[in-house]
């Protein structure tokens, strides 16, 4: 048997199409990285019930759609490896300040985070925090990045 015939140790993992990748990030963007978006709607008085959860499972598709449509624009070149990495890592940081301190993030918010020195910064890190961008961003980082994916192509019939 010739050395390119011999079997492996490794297991031969497939490659995912970039979409699927796109849908699934979406998904866990829309659901785990927007907690404290989920939160305050579940707060909300109208949307009870069977109403409130055809609501809430609608305003779930869009979100999901709207970052799909946004990451299947980066399926190309090797972008969307780093780009949901960047969404990862920002959600699951918004998403701790948002639960932890009851904030909302807007144009405000950002201005402040700009402008803030290294001393509140410091002040501002612990251990819940750092245990929630451990679970909710730097985990689904690695995951995506141990993931092989197709590399996409524009092809004309």
């Amino acid at each position: 048997m010739t050395s390119e015939h011999a079997p492996t140790s490794e297991t031969h993992v497939p490659a995912w199409h970039p979409v699927w990748v796109a849908l699934l990030g979406s998904l866990w963007l829309a659901s785990v990285g927007n907690y404290a978006l989920w939160q305050q709607v579940h707060q909300l008085p109208e949307v009870s019930g069977l109403r409130g959860l055809a609501f809430a499972l609608g305003f779930g598709v869009i979100i999901t759609s709207a970052l799909t449509a946004v990451l299947s624009f980066l399926n190309w070149r090797g972008w969307l490896k780093p780009v949901l990495s960047v969404f990862f890592l920002s959600a699951a940081s918004g998403a701790y300040f948002m639960v932890s301190y009851g904030i909302v993030i807007d144009s405000t918010m950002i201005t402040n985070v700009v402008q803030t020195d290294t001393k509140e910064a410091l002040d501002l890190l612990n251990w819940r925090m750092l245990i929630s961008l451990l679970v909710l961003g730097i985990l689904p980082c690695w995951v995506l990045w141990k993931t092989p994916i197709h590399c996409a192509t524009w092809s004309i019939p």
